[in-house]
């Protein structure tokens, strides 16, 4: 072999062990990690039903406290319902806003799958 094709070869190989394979290795372990918080979901349905109804009434503590409670992720600081979206504040200070009618849609096709 040629030494320009045993360099190519040696940079190839380091580009799979310094970029390739931890990109692999973290792309598999989020995959993995969706998957367990997808059948959390589902095997909270109702748990879930109960939260989305203290929510119509207001109760936006009650409904964070049973959230935190199923261990779902992100953990809750805080909801704030508006008109038409949802506020979740995370524990890390992270905000999130959802469309309410976008929500519901997910988790209807969610529970249903």
């Amino acid at each position: 072999m040629e030494t320009r094709d045993m360099d190519m070869l040696a940079e190839a190989k380091a580009w799979q062990e310094k970029e390739f394979l931890p990109w692999k290795a973290a792309m598999e372990e989020y995959v993995d990690t969706r998957g367990q918080q997808l059948m959390k979901l589902k095997r909270s349905a109702g748990e879930l039903q109960t939260i989305v109804a203290m929510l119509t009434q207001g109760r936006t503590k009650q409904a964070m406290l049973a959230w935190n409670a199923l261990d779902l992720q992100p953990k809750l600081k805080d909801i704030r319902v508006g008109r038409d979206n949802l506020t979740l504040v995370g524990t890390d200070g992270q905000i999130t806003q959802l469309m309410l009618d976008d929500m519901i849609a997910e988790l209807s096709a969610l529970l249903k799958s």
